[in-house]
């Protein structure tokens, strides 16, 4: 009996789920296996989660070293013959692992995962290889994604069942029914393959190539006797298959580590009961795995569609569909810890929203590593990737996130109930902090599965056969681009105003400083990020003249994230150091685009509507750092403040991928190549009353800049003067009549705020084209040195000096809140707010200077403003 091409192909898909069918036995049940540990290994509560990871990770340390040997082999021997001789090895390990339950037997049992890791290394490294060779090529990918659906639907029915077996007739029936189902597929590996698809990989290699003229990326030639040694160091030097193989790393890492903890996690967090917790996780990893995997093999046709024997496309579409997908998942699963409070069915679409979005990146990534080498190699390049995806990846994250469990959440063991049955410990709702930093490990763990993955899909694009035409925005979606990012940038300066008892109370418990002085080191902390900011705007405005802004700005913004990052891993450590770091950096990173899109917004957007676009951008301004303000505050006080900074990385990832990749060529020049063709005309003056009339237009006087300048420092004057009296009149409501003060409050806001754009206006029309930037940066790096940076360390010391009472406390249930003493220090706030609304004086007073100077310009002072009438110069 011979089975046909499809059947084959289902035969492998079979065997994959079965294959992962056993993976989800032990985390199925997790509560009974950990009280088989503390019974059968006399473990404690506290410790069995590292016992638990190490049973898991024997499996995946075996299955990483054989599946290197028997890929290497398959390079000269049957891939079936290989495939049949592991897969009884499995059948036997199986036995021992259901035999262990019987003798209470925990070496036993984990003797039978590591010969089970040695039965699945034959089948895992030869299976992708022969379906991409193999399956049809207009539907190749498709069941590439067959193949891997059998691996969460594998795991998860495996989960679910085992959860039921568990409670019923034993754990160890799991393994029995699986040892059973193995022997007719070992059967068909030995027997039923057609001998033209069971061939050694080097006897079709040279036919594969000719036939379909592939030119691989790797440029060496193919050698199927090359040795163990060779061949190793030939794929290594593959970048394609070095960045692919991070990421999946990264990727293996948090999927192991959910499908070992995840039903715990859960349960302790009161998402799910313990009754349902095994069979809901696993519900949702089938359907999630099963449509995500579909879906990615389903995408991959279709984008490869007329170009199925085209490799370097093949690769190119696969490697984006992987990074697409995975910056996807992780906003997701990042989502799902904001929402712990809301009703279990919010936490588990999202869960599943992740898991979908992940799971689809499994077929492309497969498709880049079989790509990436010669066809002899891909045996050995399968298992070689797989060796290193669980070296760093699932080898160490049972263990890894074990112990950072049994440490963040030492309650969340299991015990022994009267009647007999395990039980998660009682205790455990004491560590849903705990388990929520541990989730959060694990999700951003993410990130570097981003990082390599979006390098993989560059590398790609410079390596195919036809470049193609770089994505290019057209200027008004730049200028989106731009007023996104200021938006993001502002949402981040309000997390910490956002949540100040939150902050204030871990600067006192991370670096030991008392409540009367907590607000000295919280303006340090913000101006920390002004300093740095301030010097960094200047260095950026000035390189900005010979390079191009948006490389600078995707640079800068890349370090931002960094600094986001730091930022939220400070909360679990408690460093406030850390914390203080990355505030520093943050600046340098935000430097790169504050000191170039003001310039930009002026120079190339529609001349109707130019001040327009920089009032939009200074509007979000206030948005950014008011929703940042405000979600910070319901985040801090719901899943941890540390979260906001997480999700202003993951918002940041395709902002720093559009600066880098699709801005307009011409529009991205360094600005010692780019000068103003406008010719400035001064105009008559007119009176100050109808000037007043006109500060809102400068229509049809798009070009005229020295009109415009003047326009813009009237505006700023009548606006600052009209924001100073409403700020000062509010203080005389604040005790009796609060709601009177907060609207003359928000009335004296709007007049502030409405001075930024024609403030930037007057800066960029008082110098060269050329210096604009450069400008920006120095007047930003004055504005703080003399504004921002003192303001709140002098503020901030002037508070805790006027209303010493008014810091925070730690209540006994471990939350943050506002010493009760504060409503004795009402008079000192009052004075606080008083010096500060009196400071602004000093900007009537400087504007009233700017407004005179511009009115007194003539046309024959023009020389002095460097105003030549050519079109290579500016103001």
């Amino acid at each position: 009996m011979q089975l046909k091409v499809n059947h084959v192909l289902i035969l492998l898909c079979l065997i994959n789920f079965f294959n992962f069918f056993d993976r989800g036995i032990i985390p199925g049940a997790p509560i009974q296996f950990q009280a088989f540990i503390q019974s059968s290994h006399n473990v404690s509560p506290s410790h069995v989660s590292v016992y638990m990871g190490v049973l898991q990770t024997s499996f995946i340390a075996s299955l990483s070293v054989f599946v290197c040997i028997f890929g290497y082999l398959s390079r000269t021997n049957k891939p079936f013959v290989l495939a049949g001789t592991g897969l009884s090895i499995w059948a036997l390990a199986l036995l021992c692992c259901g035999i262990s339950k019987s003798l209470n037997s925990f070496t036993l049992l984990l003797c039978g995962r590591i010969a089970s890791g040695i039965g699945e290394a034959s089948f895992q490294s030869t299976a992708p290889a022969i379906i991409d060779e193999f399956a049809p090529p207009s539907k190749r990918t498709l069941w590439m994604g067959i193949f891997f659906a059998a691996v969460p639907v594998g795991q998860a029915i495996g989960f679910a069942s085992t959860s039921l077996f568990a409670s019923s007739i034993g754990w160890d029936f799991g393994f029995y029914i699986t040892a059973i189902i193995a022997v007719p597929l070992v059967t068909a590996c030995w027997r039923w393959i057609p001998s033209e698809i069971n061939q050694p990989l080097s006897h079709v290699s040279t036919a594969h190539n000719e036939a379909n003229g592939e030119t691989l990326l790797t440029e060496e030639k193919i050698q199927p006797k090359m040795s163990f040694i060779k061949s190793t160091l030939s794929i290594l030097s593959t970048p394609i298959f070095v960045t692919a193989t991070i990421g999946w790393t990264a990727y293996a890492f948090t999927i192991g580590g959910l499908s070992t903890f995840a039903p715990v996690i859960l349960i302790g967090l009161d998402v799910l009961d313990d009754s349902v917790a095994s069979i809901v996780v696993g519900g949702l990893v089938v359907l999630s795995g099963l449509l995500g995997a579909l879906f990615g093999g389903y995408l991959l046709d279709r984008f490869s569609r007329g170009h199925e024997q085209d490799t370097q496309h093949r690769i190119q579409t696969a490697a984006m569909i992987m990074f697409g997908g995975i910056c996807c998942g992780i906003v997701f699963l990042l989502s799902s810890l904001f929402v712990l409070s809301s009703p279990a069915y919010v936490i588990l679409i999202l869960l599943f929203l992740g898991l979908f979005a992940v799971f689809l990146t499994q077929a492309p990534l497969t498709i880049v590593i079989l790509l990436s080498v010669p066809w002899c190699h891909r045996g050995y390049a399968l298992g070689l990737n797989t060796l290193l995806m669980h070296l760093f990846g699932d080898v160490p994250v049972a263990v890894v996130l074990g112990a950072l469990k049994d440490r963040w959440a030492p309650h969340c063991g299991s015990t022994i109930n009267s009647d007999g049955s395990e039980a998660l410990d009682p205790l455990c709702n004491q560590d849903k902090h705990g388990l929520r930093t541990t989730l959060v490990f694990a999700y951003t763990w993410l990130g570097l599965a981003v990082v390599a993955w979006g390098a993989t899909f560059l590398i790609a694009r410079k390596h195919a056969k036809v470049k193609e035409e770089k994505l290019r925005f057209p200027m008004n979606h730049v200028l989106v681009l731009l007023v996104a990012i200021n938006f993001l940038n502002f949402f981040e300066r309000g997390i910490i105003p956002g949540a100040p008892i939150q902050f204030q109370a871990f600067i006192a418990k991370a670096h030991n400083v008392s409540s009367n002085h907590v607000s000295l080191y919280f303006g340090v902390l913000q101006t920390s990020f002004i300093a740095s900011l301030s010097v960094f705007v200047c260095i950026f405005g000035y390189l900005s003249r010979s390079k191009q802004p948006f490389l600078l700005t995707s640079i800068g913004l890349f370090i931002w994230i960094l600094s986001s990052v730091c930022c939220a891993i400070s909360k679990p450590i408690e460093s406030y150091s850390l914390l203080l770091f990355g505030r520093l950096i943050s600046g340098i990173g935000e430097a790169s685009f504050q000191a170039t899109a003001p310039a930009f917004i002026d120079q190339f957007a529609p001349p109707a509507k130019r001040t327009l676009w920089l009032g939009l951008f200074f509007a979000f301004v206030a948005v950014g750092e008011a929703v940042g303000f405000s979600l910070s505050s319901v985040i801090a006080a719901t899943v941890g403040w540390d979260i906001s900074f997480y999700l202003t990385t993951v918002l940041a990832i395709p902002l720093v991928y559009m600066c880098y990749w699709c801005i307009p060529d011409e529009l991205n020049k360094p600005l010692a190549n780019t000068m103003s063709n406008r010719t400035p005309i001064l105009n008559e003056e007119g009176l100050l009353l109808n000037e007043i009339k006109q500060v809102s237009s400068c229509r049809g006087h798009e070009d005229d800049q020295p009109y415009r300048l003047k326009m813009a420092s009237l505006q700023m004057l009548v606006a600052m003067s009209s924001g100073v009296v409403f700020f000062l009149v509010s203080l005389c409501f604040i005790s009796y009549k609060p709601w009177v003060s907060l609207i003359l409050l928000t009335i004296g806001l709007l007049f502030v705020l409405t001075t930024q754009a024609p403030l930037t206006t007057v800066v960029l029309l008082s110098v060269r084209w050329s210096q604009r930037n450069f400008a920006i940066g120095v007047n930003t790096f004055l504005m703080h040195l003399l504004g921002d940076v003192p303001a709140v360390v002098i503020l901030g010391a002037m508070k805790d000096a006027l209303a010493p009472n008014c810091g925070s406390e730690m209540q006994k249930n471990g939350e943050a809140k506002l010493d009760p003493n504060c409503h004795l220090d009402k008079s000192g706030l009052r004075s606080t707010l008083a010096f500060s609304y009196a400071w602004l004086l000093w900007a009537v007073v400087f504007w009233v200077a700017t407004y005179y100077i511009t009115r007194k310009r003539s046309p024959s002072n023009q020389v002095d403003m460097e105003i030549p009438r050519t079109p290579t110069s500016d103001w």
